[in-house]
Formats: C-alpha cells, sequence, structure tokens
C-alpha cells in the first residue's frame, strides 16, 4: 500500500526504483520497495547505508504516516458498507467475513468488484482481492494469483496449493521445518500432501509441528475474523531513526509505547492480561520478556514496563527496535474506591489525557521525560 500511495501522490515514481525507509541515517532500513527496486538487488530490511553502495538510482522515501494513516481511515470506512466483520492487518491488508451477504449480490465476485470500485473512487488505490472459505487461501492468492480478483470455490483448497512452493505456507518459515523440506529436496506443496497421507510418517518428521502443518498443506484454516474491537492483541513499535544503546533515549520509547497502549486500551474500555517487549538489536540479536498487566492505567503501564525493559536490557550493543505487545484483552468496569486515592488520582490523570488527545489529536501531549528526546524516535504502529 505504500508504495501504491507514494506513487499516486507523485506519478513521476510509476516507473522508478524506490523504497520506503525508516530514517536516511546509515543505520536506517528498507520498510518496503518496489520490484524495481529489488531488480537492483535491495531487500526486505536491508540498511541504508548498504543500500545507497549498491545501487545509486533508488529513489528512498521516508515512512509517511499521515498519508498511510489518512488512505488507511478511509478503506476502513469503505468496508462499513458491506460488513462490520472485517479484520486489518497492517496498512494494506485485511480480512472480511461476508457470510450472509450471498443475497444481496449475484455472486462473491460482485462483491469483490463493487468493493474495489469504491476503493479506488474513495483512495485511487487499485486493490487485490481473495475469496476463499478461509483466511490462508484468501492471502495466499494474493500472493500468486496475478488477476485482481479470484476466487477458489470451497473444495478446492488442497488442489489450489498443490503446485505452490512450500515456501508460501506460513508455518514454513519456522526452521525445523525448512531443514526437513530442503533435506527432502520438497519443491512443491503436492509433495507434502503425498507425505501427509501417510500420518505415521508425517508425525515422525514434524513432531509437535504435526498438525498445524497438516491443516496449512490441505488449505485448512478456522481462524475467525476478528473484528477491529474484538482483536486479542494489541502491538506497537517503535523503530529508531538511529541505532542506540543510550539508556535515557530507550526508556523514553518504552514510556512513549506504554502510554500508546495505555490510550488503545482505555480507548475500547478494555485491559490486558499480560504484556510483552522486545528489544530488537542492530545485530539481529532478539531479547523478550512478559508478564501481567490487568490494568489499563498509563501509571501503572509505565511502572511495569520500565521494570520490564530494565530486566532484559543488558547487552552494550545498539538498539533498533522495541516491540511491545499486550495480549488476552477483557473489558473491564470501573469501580470508585473509597480508600485508594493515588488509584483514583492516576486513572483522573489518564482520563484527562484521554479528552486532550481525543480533542487535538494522539501527539497533541507529551509525557515531560519523552518531550526533548521525541524528536530523536520515529513510530511504526501495527
Amino acid at each position: 500500500m505504500e508504495l501504491q500511495a507514494e506513487r499516486m501522490v507523485d506519478h513521476s515514481l510509476r516507473t522508478k526504483p524506490i523504497a520506503i525507509i525508516t530514517s536516511h541515517h546509515n543505520n536506517g532500513t528498507i520498510v518496503s520497495l518496489s520490484k524495481e527496486a529489488k531488480n537492483e538487488g535491495l531487500f526486505h530490511g536491508m540498511k541504508i547505508g548498504l543500500a545507497r553502495k549498491m545501487s545509486h538510482r533508488v529513489r528512498m522515501l521516508p515512512y509517511n504516516h499521515n498519508l498511510y494513516g489518512y488512505i488507511y481511515k478511509n478503506i476502513i470506512k469503505t468496508f462499513y458498507n458491506y460488513t462490520p466483520l472485517f479484520e486489518p492487518i497492517h496498512y494494506g491488508q485485511y480480512y472480511l467475513d461476508m457470510s450472509g451477504t450471498n443475497k444481496l449480490y449475484k455472486s462473491m465476485n460482485d462483491i469483490g468488484i463493487h468493493i474495489a470500485k469504491n476503493i479506488y473512487s474513495q483512495t485511487n488505490m487499485k486493490s487485490k482481492i481473495g475469496i476463499s472459505s478461509n483466511k490462508l487461501i484468501s492471502k495466499i492468492s494474493t500472493k500468486v494469483v496475478p488477476e485482481n480478483i479470484w476466487q477458489i470455490y470451497n473444495g478446492n483448497e488442497s488442489q489450489f496449493l498443490a503446485p505452490l512452493s512450500p515456501d508460501i505456507l506460513p508455518i514454513c518459515s519456522e526452521k525445523t521445518i525448512k531443514k526437513i523440506i530442503h533435506f527432502l529436496i520438497i519443491n512443491s506443496i503436492e509433495q507434502l500432501q503425498q507425505i501427509f497421507k501417510i500420518p505415521q510418517l508425517a508425525s515422525i518428521l514434524f513432531k509437535d509441528l504435526y498438525s498445524q502443518l497438516n491443516q496449512q498443506v490441505f488449505g485448512q484454516d478456522n481462524t475467525p475474523v476478528y473484528p477491529l474491537l474484538q482483536k486479542s492483541k494489541i502491538i506497537n513499535q517503535k523503530i529508531l531513526s538511529q541505532d542506540s544503546n543510550d539508556y535515557h533515549l530507550l526508556q523514553s520509547a518504552v514510556r512513549e509505547l506504554a502510554g500508546n497502549i495505555g490510550y488503545k486500551l482505555r480507548k475500547s474500555n478494555r485491559a490486558g492480561k499480560y504484556i510483552c517487549i522486545e528489544i530488537h538489536y542492530s545485530d539481529g540479536f532478539l531479547n523478550k520478556k512478559y508478564c501481567k498487566l490487568n490494568t489499563n492505567n498509563n501509571h501503572e503501564i509505565i511502572k511495569i514496563c520500565k521494570n520490564l525493559f530494565d530486566k532484559i536490557f543488558t547487552r552494550r550493543n545498539r538498539v533498533r527496535a522495541i516491540i511491545m505487545t499486550t495480549t488476552n484483552l477483557f473489558y473491564i468496569s470501573q469501580q470508585l474506591s473509597l480508600f485508594n486515592e493515588s488509584s483514583t488520582k492516576y486513572q483522573n490523570i489518564s482520563s484527562a489525557l484521554d479528552i486532550i488527545k481525543k480533542k487535538f489529536g494522539k501527539n497533541s501531549i507529551h509525557n515531560g521525560f519523552n518531550y526533548e528526546l521525541c524528536s530523536k524516535l520515529k513510530s511504526v504502529k501495527i
């Protein structure tokens, strides 16, 4: 979606190699890139310093949050005209549950055409739509089928997957499965399907991942479409514009992420049972740890996250990104406390901050600790 948006704004970029980047600094990384840029030898996640050495033709554009956010909101408004059950994965990728709409339109293809036309009229963005009985097949079809709208009928899932490479299945990104597939020289999903027709052999080969791989090999996926307010987790990510091991800078990033998590939880009147922090270092190393949360109070969330960060920030290497995830979301009802005045005080402060953010925007007010450092950071939300 990012590439389409940039080319829509500047028509001169339509045939040129372009890359969307986190920062123009040498330690920045490529977030998204065009086919022309891939032909130049660049790839997703490459450092900007190396990319500049490899190719001088590629136009590198900074991540434009305002533009992508505006397009995202207009696409969401379009979906509400067709179904209340849709699940945004990230900018440019969505799942829609169209159950019960057969009587309103001639066919599912007809619905797909209507949705694509409406999105184009609202945003000038072209769509690629995969229609099937589950999320797995819909996602794969948009990757491998050249047509803009394609339907895989119920019962034809395994036949559709058979000629494709095993790499297209999400579970095949697991290292253990990759090694087995490479060792057995398996080049198509059809070969995997033949193995899984002998359950004893497949269970010995793939062990704990047998049941999950068995489902994906035959195109089975029972996960429902989670509406926007019913998703079981909230993820926030912050990518530093320049890799750093400055403790105060990183603490500022943690406080800001924790504040955003709290705002989203209170907005939906929910709390998270657990919270997890991941630190991604510039050398590719990853540290993560989680603990119980059970609150949506800003003061408590920031306090918990600061302690959690201190436990996992144990290396001297520079940090590239911090990811914060809260899971097992549940609805809560506020109960007035007669004795715990400090808790009521912090709840009132959080409520006052929420009112300001709703009226003037999410970035209208910052914590004093973050104010001097926030200009050094660049936020990417998932």
